[in-house]
């Protein structure tokens, strides 16, 4: 999956509603690239992590991809969850 934009509050219902259809798919290997974000709030890191829990639970992998996106690699590396989400 491939998002943009900004994922914050507002957006973040959307990304929930799509992330949450794919794992009743069962589709539990997910790979999101979130390379042209350009801004992400708490909801949004806090979406990554309730997913990441919610695959890992029926034995699946969450991988979040951010290359060439300072943006990201600095949010993520200052929270701490550069390392949980790679």
């Amino acid at each position: 999956m491939v998002v943009a934009g900004d994922v914050d509050v507002a957006g973040t219902p959307d990304l929930v509603r799509c992330l949450d259809e794919l794992v009743a798919e069962g589709r539990t290997e997910l790979v999101v690239d979130l390379s042209g974000v350009t801004f992400a709030d708490a909801s949004g890191l806090g979406l990554l992590l309730r997913t990441k829990r919610k695959v890992e639970a029926e034995e699946g992998s969450l991988r979040v991809l951010y290359d060439r996106n300072p943006y990201l690699d600095r949010l993520l590396a200052v929270t701490g969850l550069d390392a949980l989400l790679r």
